[in-house]
C-alpha cells in the first residue's frame, strides 16, 4: 500500500495549485486553512471571535458569505489535521504574512512532529530546467515566489522534492516567534526584512492615501494598485485588509466618496485637497 501523505497549505489558492499539480496521485490528500492568520486576533485561538473580526472589516456584501463559508472550512481544516497519515508536508513561504502565520499556528498546535516534512519555499526553486509558458529558460537562475500559489504545477511536482523535516534549532525558533506574536496578539502581522512582526491596524494609511488622487477614481483601482506596491517583496496584506483602511480613512473626512461603499468596485473615492 502507497503511504498516505497531507499536504498541508495556508490559502485557498495555494490549495488549488497543489491539488492541480498532483491530481494524478490518488493517495495524495489535501488541506488547506483558509483563515487568515496574519490578521484578527490570535490569543487564544478562537474561531467565533475571528470571525467577527472579519466581519468588521469585511464589505457588507462579502461578510455574511464569509463568515458561513470560511468558519466552515476553518473548522473542517482543524477536525482533518488531527488524523492520522504517514507523512505531512507543510506548504509555506515566509514572503507570505499569511502562509507564514498560518505555517506557524499550524506547528504550535501538532501534537507531534515526527511525520511533519517542510517545504519552505522562502528562498525559491532552481530555475535550471525550469521554463515559462513560452517555452524560454527563466532568468535569473532562481524563482522566487512570495506564495505558494504562484508557481507553476511543473514546478511544484519537482519542489516536492525538497520536503524535509525541521531541525530542533528551527522548531524551537519558530514556536518562540509565535508565542511572542501570541503574546501581543495584535490584530495585523506583517513581515519586514524577513521577519515576521506584530503591526498596528493604521500602519498602511499614509502609504494608502498617497496614491489616492484629488480626482474622482475608483476604489478599487486604489486598492489593487496598493496591493501591487506593497506585493514587490513580500506578500503582507489582502485586498480586504485594504479595503477596511480605505472606508477608515474615508469615515475620518480624510478622503470623500460617491456611489455603494459595500463593495470597492461601486465606490469613487478622492482625496480632499
Amino acid at each position: 500500500m502507497s503511504p498516505v501523505v497531507r499536504h498541508v497549505s495556508f490559502s485557498p489558492s495555494a490549495n488549488g495549485s497543489l491539488r492541480f499539480a498532483f491530481r494524478d496521485i490518488p493517495d495524495y490528500l489535501f488541506d488547506s486553512l483558509n483563515d487568515d492568520m496574519s490578521l484578527g486576533p490570535i490569543n487564544p485561538y478562537d474561531v467565533d471571535k475571528r470571525m467577527d473580526f472579519f466581519l468588521s472589516i469585511l464589505p457588507e456584501e462579502e461578510s455574511g458569505k464569509y463568515i458561513e463559508v470560511v468558519k466552515g472550512e476553518t473548522e473542517k481544516f482543524w477536525s482533518e489535521s488531527e488524523k492520522c497519515c504517514d507523512k505531512r508536508i507543510l506548504w509555506f513561504s515566509r514572503r507570505s504574512s499569511s502562509e507564514y502565520s498560518g505555517f506557524l499556528e499550524y506547528l504550535s498546535r501538532a501534537d507531534d512532529l515526527f511525520d511533519v516534512e517542510v517545504v519552505d519555499l522562502t528562498e525559491g526553486i532552481a530555475s535550471e530546467g525550469l521554463n515559462d509558458r513560452y517555452g524560454r529558460t527563466i532568468s535569473p537562475y532562481r524563482y522566487v515566489p512570495n506564495s505558494i500559489a504562484e508557481l507553476r504545477p511543473e514546478w511544484l511536482r519537482g519542489a516536492v522534492k525538497l520536503s524535509r523535516k525541521l531541525s530542533e534549532r528551527e522548531t524551537e525558533y519558530y514556536f518562540s516567534v509565535w508565542d511572542k506574536l501570541k503574546n501581543e496578539n495584535s490584530s495585523l502581522r506583517i513581515i519586514s526584512r524577513g521577519q515576521l512582526y506584530s503591526a498596528c491596524d493604521f500602519v498602511y494609511d499614509d502609504f494608502i492615501l498617497k496614491i489616492v488622487p484629488p480626482v474622482w477614481i475608483n476604489a478599487a483601482r486604489v486598492v489593487g494598485e496598493a496591493l501591487g506596491l506593497l506585493s514587490e517583496e513580500y506578500a503582507n496584506c489582502g485586498d480586504t485588509f485594504i479595503y477596511s483602511r480605505l472606508l477608515f480613512l474615508l469615515d475620518s473626512g480624510i478622503i470623500e466618496a460617491k456611489g455603494d461603499r459595500k463593495a470597492m468596485r461601486s465606490l469613487n473615492i478622492r482625496r480632499i485637497i
